[in-house]
């Protein structure tokens, strides 16, 4: 029996630094950063608070999910905070920074921080500052973790999910303050920056966050801070799919566009269209029916047909560039956009087709 529960425990090995699963003899190796197994638990707990909140949900099922929303919540939280004060120095996540070792730290047999320690150290050797409010709903949290955990459960739900409510409005204000930590590469850690796995969590946890109840602005809040620790906050636009201005353009990088808040991703030209026909209410049937002009165009910048025109500016969902209404006028020829200097009426193509004609 000890031989397999050792051979499971080889099996299935968290990994402190690289995340991803790979196979080994047959088996699947399962390998977790500590920002991505925190995230991991977070979001979990967030689905069973989730079906805790259904209206048709027997009490005693409820009662179920609530407990794992804690535990895991609480599980989450703390990997995050010791994922924050390893990115500061790999010590600050050992018990006793003392007896810190990387052999230790390399083959998961450190001893860690507790939860009060590794709040302690975040504002001791992080700079970051909980409220008194912020510490008492992660000190109520924790206490009710532990009745979960060691004792007898008897407590009422309605007071159990606040503590979770308000444990992740803590956690949501945390990963958006520290977003830039977490992204930023460190030599002193050998850290790249995050994961794609962990960009993926980002996402999902903000998702997630936004659908409960209690935290659509928390999760907005989230958004935010990720969108414009990458985008300047002029070049986002209003999502239309959710509708909050947290739509990121397309470029070198990121050939498709996202939205910060809800996921949403696309081509930028079939972005362009929804924009303009969920955004700006505007048909694209019913303006070609009319006869009139339906207001995407080709972006004198990138070529790309991906440029719609607002009430008040231009913006190419392909490159981001942005524009007055009287810096580009359309060509009384072909009807392309163009920089209009000196009150010119062609475009350079119809200028130089008209020129060749003219000879």
């Amino acid at each position: 029996m000890k031989e397999k529960m050792n051979y499971i425990g080889k099996l299935f090995e968290v990994k402190w630094k690289q995340g991803n699963l790979e196979r080994r003899n047959g088996g699947v190796k399962v390998q977790y950063t500590m920002l991505e197994n925190g995230m991991d638990f977070i979001i979990s707990g967030i689905s069973y608070l989730q079906r805790a909140e259904l209206k048709n949900e027997e009490e005693n099922i409820q009662g179920r999910e609530l407990k794992y929303a804690l535990l895991h919540l609480s599980s989450g939280i703390e990997l995050v905070f010791k994922s924050r004060l390893y990115i500061e120095h790999w010590t600050y996540i050992f018990e006793d920074m003392n007896k810190a070792s990387k052999k230790s730290y390399e083959d998961g047999s450190l001893k860690t921080v507790d939860s009060n320690t590794a709040i302690d150290r975040l504002e001791r050797l992080c700079g970051y500052s909980f409220d008194e409010k912020q510490k008492d709903h992660l000190k109520k949290l924790r206490e009710a973790r532990n009745r979960f955990e060691h004792g007898y459960i008897n407590n009422n739900p309605r007071a159990i999910e606040s503590i979770i409510n308000k444990a992740v409005e803590v956690i949501a204000d945390f990963l958006g303050k520290n977003y830039q930590e977490f992204t930023m590469p460190s030599n002193m850690n050998l850290s790249n920056g995050l994961t794609n796995k962990e960009k993926i969590f980002f996402q999902e946890l903000t998702e997630k966050i936004g659908s409960l109840k209690n935290h659509y602005d928390d999760a907005v809040k989230l958004a935010n801070l990720r969108a414009l620790d990458i985008t300047l906050k002029e070049n986002l636009m209003e999502c239309p799919e959710c509708g909050e201005k947290l739509l990121r353009h397309a470029d070198v990088e990121y050939t498709k566009c996202e939205c910060y808040f809800c996921g949403y991703s696309d081509d930028p030209q079939n972005v362009a269209k929804e924009y303009i026909e969920n955004v700006l209410n505007i048909s694209e049937y019913e303006t070609v029916h009319d006869g009139e002009k339906f207001p995407l165009y080709i972006c004198p910048d990138c070529y790309h047909e991906s440029m719609v025109r607002t009430k008040k500016f231009y913006f190419c969902f392909s490159c981001g560039m942005k524009y007055k209404l009287t810096e580009l006028r359309n060509c009384i020829l072909c009807d392309e956009l163009f920089f209009s200097l000196n009150d010119e009426i062609y475009c350079d193509n119809c200028k130089e087709s008209l020129n060749e004609k003219n000879k």
